[in-house]
């Protein structure tokens, strides 16, 4: 993860933003731990189509409009926004350039969002992380 440095999630994890392994995601969900106005649990990828593009920009704009923060996907909440599974993604790296390039769009209007992706402890559980770093804009982007 590029870009945001945060004592919050950093505590959270229990790592460096950028060193976040799969097991500390996965304690997220033994934790019981709740989404915030810095992280927030998508179970499954955006789509390709423009609303879900759309989605995924609003998304990590409204991350960079508060403190900056991270978007979990991979990780399901329930209905009280706690992580509850982690069905994992399956993120090719042309898709990690689409989440790029969508997260960095004029909407966004900030270049610090990124993506990595924690190693998975088994197959097709890997979670990936979008980060955004604050924005330097103002008025906020919507």
């Amino acid at each position: 993860m590029v870009a945001l440095r945060s004592r919050r999630l950093e505590g959270l994890f229990g790592a460096r933003l950028d060193a976040v392994s799969h097991a500390q995601v996965a304690a997220l969900k033994t934790n019981a731990v709740s989404e915030s106005y810095d992280l927030e649990f998508k179970g499954e990828l955006y789509g390709g189509n423009d609303k879900a593009k759309r989605d995924l920009a609003g998304d990590v704009a409204a991350l960079a409009n508060t403190a900056g923060g991270v978007l979990l996907l991979g990780v399901a909440e329930d209905d009280q926004a706690r992580a509850a599974e982690l069905p994992g993604v399956a993120l090719s790296d042309s898709e990690v350039l689409r989440y790029r390039n969508t997260s960095r769009c004029p909407q966004t209007r900030h270049r610090g969002a990124g993506t990595a992706r924690p190693r998975a402890s088994q197959p097709g559980s890997a979670s990936t992380a979008v980060t955004a770093a604050p924005s330097t804009s103002w008025p906020p982007t919507r």
